[in-house]
């Protein structure tokens, strides 16, 4: 029993686990998307201030002030991705030390069956045995 108590700690720390990895995940994807998002404002400003041949003062100002958004971005982009790879890998390592236990449990109780099953092998013989043994004896004092 203390054997599937362990069990279900280790199921219930693998399901956490992947929930985590999974939230971890959408913050990468979101993070992902503002990067995108801010690149191609950034690409698009670019473009635009360039179709005249003249990046003014102002589109300047514009443009240093998304490249500085494109940097935070990609910054924050990192961080989600690194969170987010530490978690999968916690998760499949919950996954797997969760399978482990399952498969330890699963074994005991294996084991458990078969030692249950020689014993009641031996006890079936030896009552067979005693059986022989007091009909042999009845048909010897039967004799006498």
């Amino acid at each position: 029993e203390e054997e599937e108590e362990e069990e279900e700690e280790e199921k219930e720390e693998a399901e956490e686990a992947v929930l985590r990895a999974e939230k971890e995940r959408i913050e990468f994807d979101k993070a992902m998307a503002v990067f995108d998002e801010d690149k191609e404002m950034l690409e698009a400003m670019v473009s635009e201030a360039e179709k005249d041949g003249v990046v003014d003062d102002q589109e300047e100002v514009s443009i240093q002030r998304w490249q500085m958004e494109v940097q935070v971005a990609g910054a924050r982009l990192e961080k989600e991705k690194a969170e987010f790879e530490q978690w999968q890998q916690m998760a499949m390592k919950e996954v797997d030390e969760a399978i482990a236990m399952a498969n330890k449990v699963k074994n005991e109780v294996n084991q458990r069956q078969h030692a249950e099953d020689a014993a009641r092998a031996q006890l079936q013989h030896g009552q067979e045995s005693a059986d022989l043994l007091l009909r042999s004896e009845s048909s010897v004092s039967v004799l006498d």
